[in-house]
């Protein structure tokens, strides 16, 4: 693992910054104002009543093109000079984001960035070695203040998952080296069969972390070393978790339109079937985005799927709640898209609105009045700091959002 470090100390970063903020303002979004917030003007006023959505008419030889995308908005304060985003390099997008008091941990394919809120200090840490490549495919702040990293090492000779810790006393990640065996790709296997890229390492309320490996859920305990099979079933791949301060572990299968819950104890998961919510049928997102939907439980035990709705878990019997329709959600730029009701990546729920971070870009929710607002064109992982600023990683920048 190799560690660059690098952190604004060019003078004129301000006089820049400010140049380009003025400039990018002058053209900007058109704007519209939602419940007091401003907002990008939405390019669709109704959803329309036609799938798949075909944004022109579509000639024999001429190829249908997706609608320009909008300029980042003004309201969204870059983070990174441009030592810093040549640092991270020209990425196509970014896997996850987690923040753990003043430091803000950046995740790629093949490295992590730290960020210090209050230094601006960034540092870079990679893991591509010279016969091997570790993808990451998730990251994860306990409840302790441990990060953790799962992955995957790929060679020309073998293909396994990897958990790693990072050690604050050595400045370095290392490799939980008690569970390799079980990670190490079987006998007579070709590879490791992995889950998808996001929501899919957990904390539950022991304290354990659960992650989904080789279409299954694993569990391994840190203080004991342990790991231990939580669920496995050939017929039904895991690509996403989340786990419940009750115990419970909520997952998502592909190719499949329902949650499924395993309860304490329990060998046979239950399932809870999506409502049909537009035209009357379903739209197979699960089957669309390879990943599976991803999930969230609040602070309300409301288990979200983005841009869709949540089920009521509070008490039994569960009960679905889909959100209204919003032209905001129809996926706007797949030139090939046949399903309108978008997937969102990441989902951040507080006492007021919500946030998807989806295909059309970042998306603000009001529950109460049932409204959007176009918050960005583009979209990334997203979290939220005590003091009320929702930081949003697009590509090789971060940004800066007041919640109002």
């Amino acid at each position: 693992m190799k560690k660059m470090q690098i952190s604004q100390k060019n003078p004129n970063y301000i006089l820049m910054s400010f140049f380009l903020l003025t400039l990018l303002s002058a053209c900007g979004p058109r704007t519209t104002t939602v419940n007091g917030k401003q907002c990008i003007t939405p390019k669709l006023n109704t959803i329309p009543e036609d799938i798949p959505l075909y944004w022109e008419p579509r000639l024999p030889d001429l190829q249908r093109l997706p609608p320009r995308r909008e300029p980042i908005p003004s309201w969204m304060e870059a983070q990174f000079n441009w030592q810093q985003k040549n640092l991270i390099g020209d990425v196509s997008y970014s896997i996850d984001m987690v923040i753990d008091g003043d430091l803000i941990w950046l995740a790629y394919d093949n490295f992590i960035i730290r960020y210090n809120i209050l230094t601006k200090q960034m540092d870079r840490y990679d893991f591509t070695e010279s016969n091997a490549v570790f993808d990451i495919d998730d990251l994860l702040i306990t409840d302790d203040h441990s990060l953790w990293v799962i992955g995957n090492w790929i060679s020309k000779s073998e293909n396994f998952t990897s958990l790693l810790q990072y050690n604050s006393e050595t400045d370095t990640f290392q490799a939980i080296e008690d569970i390799t065996g079980l990670l190490l790709p079987m006998k007579n296997n070709e590879g490791t069969k992995r889950s998808g890229k996001g929501n899919v390492l957990k904390e539950n309320q022991s304290g354990d972390l659960v992650f989904a490996f080789r279409e299954g859920i694993y569990s391994y305990t840190p203080s004991t070393n342990q790991v231990r099979i939580v669920f496995l079933d050939s017929k039904m791949p895991v690509t996403s978790v989340e786990t419940d301060p009750r115990g419970f572990v909520w997952f998502t299968v592909i190719e499949d339109d329902r949650l499924w819950l395993l309860r304490p104890g329990a060998d046979t998961p239950e399932s809870f079937e999506m409502p049909k919510f537009y035209n009357g049928s379903n739209l197979w997102a699960g089957y669309y985005y390879y990943s599976g939907y991803s999930l969230y439980l609040d602070s309300q035990l409301r288990l979200w799927v983005p841009a869709w709705g949540y089920l009521d878990t509070q008490q039994a019997p569960f009960t679905w709640k889909t959100l209204k329709p919003d032209p905001l959600f129809v996926n706007l730029y797949d030139p090939e898209a046949i399903y309108i009701w978008d997937h969102a990546d990441t989902l951040v729920q507080q006492d007021g609105p919500i946030w998807f971070s989806s295909m059309n870009g970042l998306i603000d929710y009001d529950l109460k009045t049932e409204s959007a607002c176009w918050i960005s064109p583009e979209s990334g992982p997203i979290a939220v700091t005590p003091d009320g600023v929702l930081w949003i990683l697009l590509k090789n920048q971060l940004y800066r959002y007041q919640i109002e």
